[in-house]
């Protein structure tokens, strides 16, 4: 077993997002982590050119508490830029695209309560369709998001167009921390509804 999967089997992980290095040593290395795995692969951007599928699961959805949370999981739309060869049978979406469109499904479809992002991109990027906080911005349906790729510590509120923060986290790359993400919920009727949060 991959021992990095085989920590994450230990530590009892919901789910992985794909970053770009998950494709560094081909597609061989993803199915077999995707085999070590006790928890699903995640990249809802990532398509196979021949059949229009996804390469992994798009999402994860896990009930806590009676609140039905699903996870969406995107990779940043550069990996062929990086990985040329490694990855020409695959198809790499625009993160904001991939968002809204899955987020629809999330709601409509599997009718979660919360949405988590777990995105591998960075807040910023000079390319708007890799970077999360357009993402952010315009996909107000996600209620947190975790991030990552630039190697930076992040844990802040960011506002989505229609002026509600969201918390925003995303832990450095050598493995010295983690971003704890909490949020409120109150239930006035029938439906959940996320009335706070905070993340450090």
């Amino acid at each position: 077993t991959h021992p990095m999967i085989k920590a994450m089997n230990y530590m009892q992980y919901d789910s992985m997002s794909l970053g770009n290095h998950e494709f560094n040593f081909g597609l061989g290395l993803i199915e077999k982590i995707r085999n070590d795995a006790n928890f699903p692969l995640l990249s809802a951007n990532t398509y196979k050119k021949a059949d229009g599928t996804n390469l992994v699961d798009a999402y994860k959805i896990k009930e806590v508490k009676g609140v039905k949370v699903g996870v969406l999981g995107l990779t940043i739309p550069h990996v062929p830029m990086w990985d040329g060869a490694k990855v020409e049978s695959l198809e790499f979406r625009s993160l904001r695209e991939e968002a809204k469109k899955q987020v629809r499904i999330l709601k409509d479809v599997e009718q979660v309560d919360v949405i988590v992002a777990a995105i591998h991109a960075g807040l910023k990027n000079s390319d708007p369709e890799a970077a999360a906080e357009n993402v952010i911005n315009e996909v107000p349906e996600i209620d947190a998001f975790v991030i990552g790729h630039d190697h930076k510590e992040v844990a802040q509120k960011m506002a989505d167009y229609t002026g509600k923060e969201k918390p925003v986290g995303a832990a450095k790359d050598t493995g010295t921390g983690v971003v704890k993400i909490e949020l409120e919920l109150n239930k006035p009727d029938t439906k959940w509804e996320v009335t706070g949060s905070s993340v450090e």
